[in-house]
């Protein structure tokens, strides 16, 4: 829990009381992100044999293209599937770009913002207009 910035005298941290409007708090949901698959490496940087540097930029890799070697049907999924590859777009060189182990800690990212007033919850809006009453006062 954490308590909207500015309640007052009487802010504990975790919740804001006011005798006439009671205790508000926010909460806001952790979503996991873990993943046990390896990743792209960021700091990859590989130099082929024609003298051609490779690394990632902004997620991506700017002087590769991807080669799709096979597509098709797959009855088992209902879906289509490539067999593909990253190769040099200079030479033509295929080129593995690196990846990293999965991550030793778990990850999250914020999710849903509620907000509750005497363990009732109630919108945001009036969540908000709360805390500023509470700021004026």
């Amino acid at each position: 829990m954490v308590g909207i910035p500015g309640g007052g005298p009487e802010d504990r941290g975790d919740a804001v009381t006011e005798p006439t409007r009671g205790v508000l708090r926010m909460e806001r949901d952790r979503i996991e992100v873990t993943s046990m698959l390896p990743r792209p490496d960021p700091a990859w940087v590989h130099v082929d044999s024609h003298g051609h540097e490779h690394r990632m930029v902004d997620g991506t890799y700017p002087t590769l293209r991807r080669v799709v070697t096979a597509s098709g049907w797959c009855a088992d999924c209902r879906d289509e599937h490539e067999a593909s590859h990253w190769a040099c777009a200079a030479c033509g060189e295929p080129v593995e770009p690196g990846m990293v182990g999965p991550g030793l800690v778990r990850e999250f990212v914020p999710g849903r913002v509620r907000y509750w007033l005497d363990d009732v919850e109630i919108g945001e809006a009036e969540a908000l207009a709360i805390a500023a009453e509470r700021r004026q006062a």
